[in-house]
């Protein structure tokens, strides 16, 4: 059935253009609308291929203006922040630590043909985000430790350095800081996207005005959160704050898009969300994906790398170490992005796993 649903989309969207191509090797696209959450190379080709093996290389931009400048922008002189591992039920020494433990809510995970993981995101409903609990994800460290050891060994230029950030350390306020200082970031944690009207921005009286459906005179609050409040990453302490809000002067450990949206990223060259969810957001024609997309964009981030679907633990880790591998070793983002895609996809069927587009194509740049 996905395969069906796969090639009408790309009789519809990609077909149409192949004759005025020629010979590209390279296709920038700047979509719109529900496009935004298509990856091109995971559209199915004949009985079992994908445009991944056969198509040319696609690279996404936010506008045609884009294309003038340089939209494959390298990681050096590096100076890259790495977060893995994160310590969701603690904060750093530095951050409040008397926060009281929400009740345990139920994580979901997934099953694709008999594989089972543990997911990078958060079960996508606004009602549960307030006693969310974000579970371990042990691989997420061993992958932040692998992109290390690749970027230390790549990182000889002047001035360029390498900092790895885990368990409690990594939480909001070392982001907050370190973050506009360097040209890479990489976060392996749980990413979210909270879709529908969700109210928790709203004050407790205009909740309760609503709820009542109280007549009067004053129109009833609107309804909702802003896009860049409901999209963002679980850090270091997460796991304890308080309905969502925190216990004291310090962060809560949910660093929302909006936050991230009033940094200065304009050094960041490359920006890695290696988590469930974080090319989602509220589409609209025109403006493009609201959420952490736009968050990065306004927040001066050249190159985003991102996920359309959940990704399990595990093989993010696989295909995060196949990118950076073809990065350092030259390869443009799009070539990067191609090759990650590919290893993965190689393997699976080498070993006769399913090499069904969620398994390998859930990232996009």
């Amino acid at each position: 059935e996905s395969r069906q649903t796969g090639e009408a989309l790309r009789r519809k969207v990609w077909d149409p253009l192949r004759a005025f191509l020629g010979d590209a090797k390279q296709v920038l696209i700047v979509p719109d609308g529900a496009l935004h959450l298509v990856n091109f190379s995971a559209l199915p080709v004949g009985a079992d291929q994908y445009l991944v093996e056969k198509g040319p290389l696609f690279h996404y931009l936010s506008a045609e203006r884009d294309a003038a400048s340089s939209y494959d922008d390298g990681v050096t002189p590096l100076r890259a922040l790495v977060i893995g591992g994160v310590d969701f039920g603690r904060f750093s020494e530095g951050a409040q630590s008397a926060c009281a433990m929400p009740p345990q809510a139920p994580f979901a995970s997934a099953a694709l043909r008999g594989e089972t993981g543990v997911f990078r995101s958060a079960p996508s409903s606004c009602e549960r985000f307030q006693q969310q609990r974000f579970p371990p994800l042990p691989q997420s460290e061993e992958e932040a430790r692998s992109i290390t050891r690749l970027l230390e060994s790549h990182a000889g230029a002047p001035g360029s350095s390498v900092r790895l950030v885990t368990g409690k350390e990594a939480d909001e306020a070392f982001f907050k800081s370190s973050a506009p200082r360097s040209t890479l970031l990489h976060l392996a944690t749980h990413g979210f996207f909270y879709e529908g009207d969700c109210a928790s921005g709203l004050s407790a009286a205009r909740r309760r005005a609503r709820e009542s459906q109280q007549t009067s005179q004053d129109p009833l609050p609107v309804l909702g959160e802003s896009p860049l409040l409901l999209s963002g990453f679980a850090l270091a302490g997460s796991n304890r704050r308080l309905g969502g809000s925190s216990c004291s002067a310090g962060d809560d450990g949910i660093l929302t898009a909006e936050e991230i949206a009033s940094l200065d990223l304009s050094s960041v060259g490359w920006a890695v969300l290696s988590s469930c969810d974080t090319g989602l957001g509220l589409i609209r024609a025109g403006e493009g994906v609201l959420g952490l997309r736009r968050a990065f964009h306004e927040a001066g981030a050249r190159t985003l790398i991102m996920s359309l679907w959940k990704v399990d633990d595990q093989s993010a880790g696989e295909w995060m170490r196949h990118l950076y591998e073809a990065r350092l070793d030259g390869k443009s983002t799009a070539e990067s992005m191609r090759q990650a895609a590919l290893e993965v996809f190689r393997a699976r069927r080498a070993q006769g796993k399913s090499t069904h587009p969620f398994t390998w194509g859930a990232f996009v740049a």
